[in-house]
């Protein structure tokens, strides 16, 4: 979400100049702001206007905040700057950037869709080229990928390509895209990791992981199976399984699938939940920024869950 609002604000920034404008990227994580004020100062060799996409902003320490509020105090009129940033907690609004950045640029909180909003969003750009595709296709697609659009944007064009004339798009489409196993269903790995079903659940994590690249796809079912079912525990005795099914988004979901999970729910304690949403994002962290064995460790996480 955070990507497509910057692209569409260099879009407009780009319409209402009418000439042509220079875009370059800066991470403060990587550089300075002496750095950045320095390139923001300078005209641009081919344009007379330049936007700058600045991310890691959080990430700026006091002296250095301090050297950019100076900057934005008198900023140069043929520099557009656009400063992107993950969701910033309580700890980051204290921050002396976070206060500069408030009283001194225009900001924006972007939301994320629902997962209703998401689905829709999904049929629409398929219907629009003429494709369908089948509830459990979806229910796998945004399981599996989450909602980074830029990510399901690419999924879509490569269903559209494998599909072609068909038109309609299966769950064995979506499985051949993201690259899952045939032999075994997804869904009956979440359904034994539900059921803590240890056995089950480390063969079937074997077989889904054995191509090293889908192992984020099974975390992230992981992720969101977890969440669900502490979802489920907070709203369990409040309301009815269909009023808890649309409160967490399963939407289109057989009514005896939710029961089921409903049931699997009281098998788990909400401490042991919320410790597994923890090593999971932990897991997920670890993976991109290093080459660990990710086979192991999400090992030790069923292990955990099921024990």
């Amino acid at each position: 979400m955070v990507e497509a609002a910057k692209n569409k604000l260099v879009k407009i920034i780009r319409e209402r100049a009418q000439e042509e404008v220079s875009f370059l990227k800066f991470d403060l994580e990587e550089q300075t702001t002496d750095e950045l004020v320095a390139i923001a100062g300078t005209l641009p060799l081919f344009a007379r206007r330049q936007i700058i996409h600045v991310k890691g902003v959080l990430k700026v320490r006091e002296n250095q905040a301090k050297r950019l509020g100076e900057y934005l105090e008198n900023p140069s009129p043929s520099t557009f700057l656009i400063f992107t940033s993950e969701a910033a907690d309580k700890e980051d609004r204290k921050r002396k950037i976070f206060q500069i950045l408030a009283t001194s640029t225009r900001s924006m909180e972007v939301m994320a869709w629902s997962e209703a909003e998401m689905r829709a969003k999904v049929r629409e750009r398929l219907k629009k080229s003429g494709f369908q595709i089948s509830e459990e296709a979806l229910d796998f697609l945004l399981e599996t990928v989450g909602s980074d659009l830029g990510r399901i944007s690419h999924e879509i064009e490569k269903l559209m390509l494998l599909v072609g004339g068909e038109k309609q798009i299966t769950l064995n489409h979506v499985m051949d895209t993201l690259g899952f196993s045939r032999q075994h269903s997804v869904f009956e790995f979440i359904d034994a990791l539900a059921d803590k079903d240890k056995v089950k659940s480390l063969h079937l994590a074997n077989e889904l992981m054995s191509d090293s690249s889908q192992t984020l796809q099974v975390i992230a079912l992981m992720h969101r199976l977890v969440r669900q079912l502490i979802q489920m525990k907070e709203l369990s005795g409040q309301m009815s399984a269909g009023e808890i099914a649309r409160r967490i988004g399963m939407y289109g979901v057989p009514y005896f699938v939710i029961e089921r999970r409903l049931q699997q729910s009281g098998r788990f304690s909400y401490e042991a939940l919320v410790r597994a949403v923890r090593q999971l994002g932990m897991l997920d962290d670890r993976i991109k920024r290093s080459s660990i064995d990710t086979k192991v460790f999400s090992e030790q996480l069923i292990h955990e869950l099921t024990g």
